[in-house]
């Protein structure tokens, strides 16, 4: 006599976890018991759910018969679910006590695969490799953490403008030749004491060509919105760098912030 998940989708009987990837949502999963011998009473429970979950957040209620189907209904996450066998009907003489992680992958989006990874449960104690143990799964996660941060520079600046004379706001510093380099701005500006704002979007070409010159070949600065009109955004480069400048007004203090990235290729 004992506990030992086994699921329709993971061909069992499983211990820990399904796969590593985990299975395509609203897939529904049946749990049963690998050997009900002995076995005269059953309680399953979801111990950890979704907080996203429509349909198992709230918690549901333990069962008690000797399956039990789950339907994950949210992607990317993981759902606890725990067996406790009994001796007797009345189940008040415990045999044994099992637990399985049910993983649901992220969606696919676009052309882009889903994540290696999904979000574990609480109370989650099961590795997902047996041999190698969380660095399976940990490793995955560092890897798509370390390809997200190497795709692009990312850049989010402040500065604080006085006067209308063109302020340096952010610098982007090329290192290889023979590269096309695209930016991508958004940047606001705020007058506190007046009460006005602005937003402007910069879209940026440039490139650095074999012989290490920086030079911008198309850019365009959109006003989204500018309540002042003398306020204003410019790019332009000097080898190596390309720079961003932000002009406000006289006797106005202007807060201004920069977010975006800089990708290149070459």
């Amino acid at each position: 006599m004992t506990a030992q998940i086994v699921t329709n989708s993971g061909g069992g009987p499983v211990v820990g976890t399904i796969t590593l990837d985990g299975l395509d949502v609203n897939t529904p999963v049946t749990c049963t018991n690998l050997d009900d011998t002995g076995v005269l009473g059953w309680q399953w429970e979801l111990i950890d759910v979704p907080a996203p979950s429509p349909t198992l957040n709230p918690i549901p209620p333990p069962t008690y018969l000797n399956v039990r189907v789950v339907v994950p209904d949210v992607a990317g996450h993981t759902i606890l679910v725990r067996l406790t066998t009994y001796t007797d009907v009345a189940r008040t003489i415990v045999d044994d006590v099992d637990q399985v992680a049910i993983r649901v992958k992220f969606l696919q989006t676009g052309n882009n695969p889903p994540l290696e990874w999904v979000i574990p449960a609480a109370q989650e104690t099961s590795e997902s490799d047996m041999a190698r143990g969380w660095a399976t799964e940990m490793n995955a996660v560092l890897r798509d953490i370390r390809a997200l941060l190497n795709a692009a520079t990312r850049f989010n600046e402040v500065v604080q403008t006085t006067d209308a004379t063109p302020n340096p706001f952010a610098t982007y510093t090329t290192t290889v030749d023979s590269r096309v380099i695209g930016m991508s701005f958004v940047v606001l500006a705020y007058d506190v004491a007046n009460d006005l704002s602005a937003r402007f979007v910069v879209e940026v070409t440039a490139k650095r060509d074999s012989f290490g010159v920086v030079s911008i070949l198309d850019e365009y600065v959109t006003v989204v919105y500018r309540d002042n009109a003398l306020w204003d955004v410019n790019v332009f480069a000097v080898t190596p760098y390309v720079h961003i400048e932000v002009t406000g007004d006289v006797g106005n203090t202007v807060e201004w912030r920069l977010v975006g990235e800089v990708h290149e290729h070459g």
